[in-house]
């Protein structure tokens, strides 16, 4: 009953407010670390088939976004495990520390076990182990064997103390791009850093800079560059695909530079505008990702360039500049 106690303890610190065993927990995707050791520890595959046994059924799924790791490993007195439940493959839930004093690891199995069920589903009924085959009855004047002697009990159970973890979300991101532009500018390369910040909901906001190296115009007369920042709220479907759409303000500057001119005013000019972005991203490995991104941003301020005794403007923006980007980022 001891162990049993300990074990929901450690299964309700895992689990968010409200819930409830009237409705059944999600799935988990359940680990075991590799160990130096793991030829001495029980299997995931033994380890999952005590887990159902309890249950009445099977908890697991690898596509869950709620993951449970188990990491067995040998200490001063003996053996101990490690249970970690983490969500969105990066965001822990709970931590708890078993150990026994007691020279193999397979006697770790029975208690990870409980506490692997619980935390699954504390409210869930389980299934006690199967109990001990009654003692034979031999008519006489047969002589009937001694019955089994009862099964020791097991060593003490000890937990170690609770490791508070941070509340459950999605992690913020840094993601680097590249691709090209046009619009602001005439076509050229274009380069895009963006950090995303932390968020418990699919609600989040992101900043970041451009910058679009000076490409010429078409009669190779004048040449035009980007720099900006920006900055705005996106909204993200959670997941390892995960789907997201942003807007916000973007501004910055617009250089110039004249081939065989003389300049008149020179120097840059202010490029204000209202972008919104399309993005898909994609994880990798761990906290790894690649994202694609399509950006319209609508010019609310800008200007238009001439050549002095030309009827012809030299370079105009367009109302909409455009922009289409890929790359990689990281979760942190």
């Amino acid at each position: 009953m001891r162990t049993r106690a300990l074990a929901i303890a450690f299964a309700l610190s895992a689990l968010p407010r409200g819930a409830s065993g009237q409705t059944r927990t999600p799935p988990v995707r359940i680990e075991v670390d590799p160990s130096p050791d793991e030829a001495q520890c029980p299997s995931l595959q033994s380890l999952m088939a005590d887990v159902r046994r309890r249950m009445g059924r099977d908890p697991f799924s690898d596509d869950a976004s709620r993951r449970l790791t188990v990491r067995f490993r040998r200490g001063s007195e003996g053996w101990g495990a490690r249970i970690t439940v983490r969500d969105d493959l990066r965001e822990g839930r709970g931590v708890r520390e078993l150990a026994r004093r007691s020279p193999t690891c397979l006697e770790l199995l029975d208690a990870v076990g409980l506490a692997v069920a619980l935390a699954i589903d504390p409210e869930a009924p389980l299934v006690a182990a199967p109990p001990a085959p009654p003692a034979p009855v031999c008519p006489a004047p047969l002589e009937c064997p001694p019955p089994a002697p009862p099964a020791p009990p097991p060593p003490a159970l000890v937990i170690g103390r609770r490791v508070e973890v941070p509340a459950p979300g999605v992690p913020a991101s840094l993601s680097l791009r590249g691709g090209v532009s046009v619009g602001a500018t005439p076509i050229a390369p274009t380069v895009m850093v963006a950090f995303r910040s932390r968020h418990a909901g699919p609600w989040h906001v992101t900043a970041g800079a451009l910058y679009t190296p000076i490409a010429p115009v078409d009669d190779g007369t004048t040449g035009f560059g980007l720099t900006a920042l920006f900055g705005g709220a996106c909204w993200g479907a959670l997941g390892a695909l995960r789907i997201g759409a942003c807007a916000g303000v973007q501004a910055g500057a617009l250089h110039s530079v004249v081939y065989g001119l003389t300049p008149i005013a020179p120097g840059d000019r202010l490029w204000l505008g209202a972008f919104v972005e399309g993005a898909l991203r994609w994880r990798v490995a761990g906290p790894v990702f690649v994202e694609g991104a399509l950006r319209a941003a609508v010019a609310l301020y800008q200007q238009r360039y001439s050549v002095r005794g030309r009827a012809a403007v030299a370079f105009e923006p367009w109302p909409v500049a455009l922009d289409a980007t890929l790359g990689a980022g990281v979760d942190f």
